[in-house]
């Protein structure tokens, strides 16, 4: 059985990687190399068995706040800069995927029932990591 909870996150970042020149990350990041801001769409999802006296694997409010404790440090950053963890790292949606999952398992009260974090810039485009 899955639980999901979903929350927006609003954060600008630039994808650059330091240790290529200008001219390349604008050959491979294109427009996104310039700073811009997306309401990322979080996804996350846990999975378990019901207990049999409460009914349920996880209290929806314990997972709501595991969530909203990881990605609180991301909404209106600028997470390349603001996010310690992406000083040396792309802020792709890849990257802040597995951000969020080693952030998740710190905060969940049961991490080892993490299924999934997915990341969405917006309705079209979105990635989804289950860990390792």
């Amino acid at each position: 059985m899955f639980l999901t909870q979903e929350v927006t996150v609003c954060s600008a970042h630039r994808l650059h990687n330091g240790n290529l020149s200008d001219e390349e990350n604008k050959k491979i990041f294109g427009r996104c190399n310039n700073v811009h801001e997306h309401n990322y769409k979080v996804t996350v999802t846990i999975q378990g068995e019901p207990d049999h006296v409460t009914g349920m694997f996880c209290s929806v409010v314990a997972l709501e706040e595991a969530v909203k404790k990881t990605v609180k440090p991301m909404d209106h950053q600028h997470v390349d800069k603001d996010i310690q963890w992406f000083k040396d790292r792309v802020c792709t949606m890849e990257n802040i995927a597995i951000y969020l999952w080693e952030n998740l398992k710190k905060n969940l009260t049961e991490p080892d029932q993490l299924y999934e974090v997915k990341v969405a810039e917006r309705e079209t485009v979105s990635v989804i990591y289950r860990g390792n």
